[in-house]
Order: structure tokens, then C-alpha cells, then sequence
């Protein structure tokens, strides 16, 4: 970015809260364009028109899961092809008060509407004149002619992960299991109440990469065995395999059906029996493909001291949500399990539509 200075978070925010404009930039590794974003809340008919002239993007709206649930919005489709996979939902307008919806009075009113009292936002990204996206120099300018200030994902995801504690820590107790001897600490998640777990085993240096499972919970392959997927045995594997290198972390969260919860998850299954893929499935029901949240097992990371990971997973996904929140992953450790009659599918479509690096033949 040259010798141009972003501007602190603190300011950023200060601006957000007063109702202007801030320009968010995303990291030079996704797609390294801006956006214009201000609270819905606050959005009025000539913010609206401010957008459109000078963004000349996508007018975004963007909201919490829970408040599309409520709202009842589903997914624009249901095999998302996007390359970053925005889950974008169907588009809506406000109906009292509106009429075509196209207007920036029908537009700032249906922002509003959707705002409520939840996190939201409105946001459009920013194009040049001649139609192309605007990149830094772009943008650079265009915030120092209209007083804007530019910050970056990057800088706004350490913002929160140093200035917030989003876990409290439990006591700690030795943990002699079948497939190795560990240390475990409990953690619970402050915002929701969920509790996660690290089995710890040995002691590393502050820069010394770590090998670490971040595996979430399955209870019904964990416990029960289940032969419908092949997370039980990625487990115990990956304690196994800390066992042997006799230093580790394997990091329990506790996110069900990869984010969407038990009972969502067996309807998902029910929705296999009858012919729908896992992903399938999960769009079907109007989740993403994967509702996983790592920012709180990076934190729990950072607690424990690891800072650079071996991190043993086939998922690119889980690797680029760890780095996100400032982990380095200096190693990809491939785990395979062995396929049986019951999860072949189901592994070869982890394979085949969400990136895994397994090995079946296609």
C-alpha cells in the first residue's frame, strides 16, 4: 500500500457511530477492493444516493443469520457457485410506505426495516468512472477528496481480538485418555454461552509451530461412533497424532453440524436419506454449506500460546478462517480416514464441492 497510512480503528468507529462513511478494504489475498459502509440504522434517502453515485457497486445490506431467519429470507440460490461463496439472500423491498422499491427513499426505508436493533450494515463497493474496480491508489484518493477514512479487514479483526475477551478461561486438569495423556482446559464463550475444550499436550517455545486439531463438535460421531462421517475417528486420530509428536493442542469447539446444531443437523441427515447431498442439505434448510466460526478458537489459540500451527485438517476452508484472525499456518497436515458403505458420499462430496484434500478417484 505504498507509503499511504490507514486510518486507526478508533476513528473508523467514531465515524461509523456518528453515521458516516468508512471505506473497508479487504486483504490483498481475497479480492483487495473497497467498500463503502455506514450502520443501516442511520442510512437516509441521500446516503443512499451517495452510494450509488460514487460506489456504483452492489447496494448490500448485510445482517446477522439469526435476523434473516426472522425475517424469513432465503438463500438467492440454492447451489451457490459464487468464487468466495457470499451467501447473498433473495432481494427484498419495505411494502408500507414503498412503492417500486427502486427509489433511494424506498431503498434507505427497507435498510432501515431489516436494521432494526441488530448488527447491520449497508454497503456498496466501490467502482471507478470507467466501470472497473477501484484498488488502493483508487481509493486512496477518492478518501482523501471526500474525508473518508480506510481501514482493512485485517487491522479490524485484531481491533477485536485484542481489545475483546470473547472467552473465559476454566481450571485446568490433568487428562489421561485412551489415546494419550493431556492436559484440558475448558472455555466458555461469552456472547452465547458455549463451552469448548483444549486438550494441551507438552510445552513450545513463543514462536515455535504447533501442531493443533481445531475439530468441531460431533456427537454423534464423537460419542455414538457414527459411521455416517468420519469425525469420530479424525479425533481420536489427531489426539494420536499428538500423542506421537508429544507437544500439541486438539481444540474442541463446541459447533454442532458445522455450525448449524444437532437438530439441524439430523434434518440434514433426513434430507441424505431422501437423496440430497451434505451440502445440499444445509442450503436446503437455509444454512450455508458451513456456519463454522473460528474467531473464538483462534483466541482460545492465543491464550494458550500458539501463534504458528501445523494444523491438522484436509479443510482449506478452516485454514483461511484461522488466518484471518492472525494464526500462521506454516504446515497443512493431511488426516485420511479410510471410507466405509455409510460416508463415501458423504466424503466424496467434502471432496468434490467443498474443497477437502482427500484422494478419491473422480
Amino acid at each position: 500500500m505504498g507509503d499511504f497510512k490507514l486510518s486507526s480503528i478508533e476513528d473508523a468507529i467514531k465515524d461509523f457511530k456518528d453515521g458516516q462513511f468508512v471505506i473497508v478494504v479487504d486483504d490483498e489475498d481475497r479480492e483487495n477492493e473497497g467498500d463503502l459502509i455506514m450502520a443501516a440504522e442511520l442510512v437516509t434517502p441521500e446516503k443512499v444516493n451517495y452510494m450509488l453515485r460514487n460506489g456504483r457497486g452492489v447496494l448490500c445490506a448485510p445482517v446477522t443469520i439469526e435476523r434473516c431467519r426472522q425475517l424469513e429470507l432465503e438463500h438467492q440460490v440454492q447451489s451457490n457457485t459464487s468464487m468466495l461463496g457470499t451467501p447473498f439472500t433473495v432481494t427484498v423491498d419495505k411494502l408500507e410506505g414503498c412503492t417500486t422499491g427502486v427509489s433511494c427513499h424506498d431503498r434507505a426505508a427497507t435498510i432501515r426495516a431489516m436494521a432494526g436493533f441488530n448488527p447491520a450494515a449497508c454497503l456498496i463497493e466501490i467502482l471507478n468512472e470507467d466501470g472497473t474496480m477501484a484498488r488502493m491508489p483508487q481509493l486512496q484518493e477518492f478518501a482523501a477528496k471526500e474525508g473518508l477514512h480506510i481501514i482493512t479487514i485485517k487491522d479490524l479483526i485484531a481491533y477485536r481480538l485484542k481489545n475483546e475477551c470473547l472467552v473465559e478461561k476454566g481450571e485446568e486438569v490433568d487428562m489421561p485418555t485412551e489415546y494419550g495423556h493431556f492436559r484440558l482446559i475448558p472455555f466458555r464463550q461469552k456472547s452465547n454461552h458455549l463451552e469448548h475444550i483444549a486438550l494441551i499436550k507438552g510445552e513450545w517455545k513463543a514462536d515455535e509451530p504447533v501442531l493443533v486439531r481445531v475439530h468441531s463438535s460431533c456427537a454423534t460421531g464423537d460419542i455414538f461412533g457414527s459411521e455416517r462421517c468420519d469425525c469420530g475417528e479424525q479425533l481420536h486420530k489427531s489426539m494420536e497424532m499428538i500423542e506421537k509428536e508429544g507437544k500439541g493442542v486438539v481444540l474442541y469447539l463446541n459447533q454442532e453440524g458445522r455450525g448449524i446444531g444437532l437438530m439441524a443437523k439430523i434434518a440434514a441427515y433426513k434430507l441424505q436419506e431422501e437423496g440430497y447431498d451434505t451440502v445440499d442439505a444445509n442450503v436446503h434448510l437455509g444454512y450455508d454449506p458451513d456456519e463454522r466460526d473460528y474467531g473464538v478458537g483462534a483466541q482460545i489459540l492465543g491464550l494458550l500460546g500458539v501463534k504458528k500451527m501445523r494444523l491438522i485438517s484436509n479443510n482449506p476452508v478452516k485454514r483461511v478462517g484461522l488466518e484471518a484472525y492472525g494464526l500462521e499456518i506454516v504446515e497443512n497436515v493431511p488426516i485420511e480416514i479410510k471410507p466405509n458403505r455409510y460416508n463415501e458420499r458423504y466424503l466424496r462430496t467434502k471432496q468434490e464441492r467443498m474443497g477437502h484434500t482427500l484422494h478419491f478417484k473422480k
